[in-house]
């Protein structure tokens, strides 16, 4: 006898019989419907199934270290940092990068280096990879008063075209002698205006959202 699945008053689809017994069969849908199960000519077996299809969401990327948007290093301290990050898809993930960008000089001498580097280690969890790097700040060619700016982005694998996933922005500043003082205590004083020093800032998202535009 031959079996076929019948979807929405298409063409029958036939069912294989597999050397276990089983019958399987294949088809790629683009929405909802429902379906029975016909053999011969034109019977049916009893009852009626649904086919749910749901909308594919792009990934979800979310930087949990640094825990803040803005890491100020003294010049004296150890110019590195750790960056993780967890990412997510409803089906897969097919990559993760690091988009950066090195900001060297001030006011309209202010000079941008971008790159794009890979995470160093991923563990798979439950619910969503974690991502890790150890940056050092020589290695990017920064010196005290540069800063660099990073996104994480994900692409997952849709057949139609990959769509990305984006966290939030974070800033790591090398700071100089001119920008700040260190207290008894160990603790970063600023002394230029947040006005001035976020100039960079403003600059660097000013071109991200001609890009995305």
């Amino acid at each position: 006898v031959d079996y076929q699945i019948l979807i929405n008053g298409e063409a029958p689809i036939r069912l294989i019989r597999q050397p276990n017994g089983q019958f399987t069969a294949s088809k790629a849908i683009s929405k909802t419907a429902i379906y029975t199960v016909g053999y011969g000519h034109d019977k049916t077996l009893p009852g009626i199934y649904s086919l749910s299809v749901n909308k594919d969401q792009p990934p979800k990327v979310r930087i949990v270290e640094p825990n803040k948007s803005l890491v100020e290093l003294a010049r004296s301290a150890e110019p590195r940092f750790t960056a993780k990050a967890l990412v997510s898809d409803d089906f897969a993930i097919s990559e993760v990068k690091i988009l950066a960008s090195v900001a060297k000089g001030s006011g309209e001498a202010v000079k941008f280096r971008d790159e794009v580097f890979s995470f160093d280690h991923k563990t798979e969890q439950a619910h969503a990879d974690l991502y890790s790097k150890e940056w050092e700040l020589k290695s990017l060619n920064m010196e005290p008063g540069d800063e660099v700016y990073f996104t994480v982005v994900a692409s997952d694998n849709k057949a139609s075209g990959g769509q990305e996933g984006r966290s939030g922005t974070v800033i790591v500043r090398w700071l100089d002698d001119e920008e700040a003082g260190i207290a008894a205590e160990g603790i970063v004083l600023n002394f230029v205006a947040e006005y001035f020093r976020s100039q960079r800032q403003i600059i660097i998202e000013t071109e991200q959202l001609i890009a995305d535009k």
